[in-house]
């Protein structure tokens, strides 16, 4: 009954030391290359977005600020 008992308080003490041990290589930044690689292989695989036939360009400058009198200029003074 003990040998069952001390196999399972083993198994436990070991899965918690690999646990700690990937914790502290992940804080430490030992992961962070894998991390990348997995993100960057996601974004490759996500569907192609739709392009987008128009673009506008909003040119903002100080006098446009001091015209409108607030900061951040709400989006109604912008779109005029």
């Amino acid at each position: 009954m003990w040998k069952a008992i001390s196999k399972k308080v083993a198994a436990w003490q070991v899965g918690l030391v690999a646990i700690g041990l990937l914790t502290v290589i992940r804080l430490a930044g030992g992961l962070q290359f894998l991390e990348l690689m997995a993100l960057d292989s996601l974004l490759r695989l996500r569907p192609a977005e739709p392009q987008d036939k128009h673009i506008v360009i909003v040119g903002i400058d100080q006098e446009d600020v001091q015209r409108a009198g607030t900061y951040p200029l709400p989006d109604r003074e912008i779109a005029n």
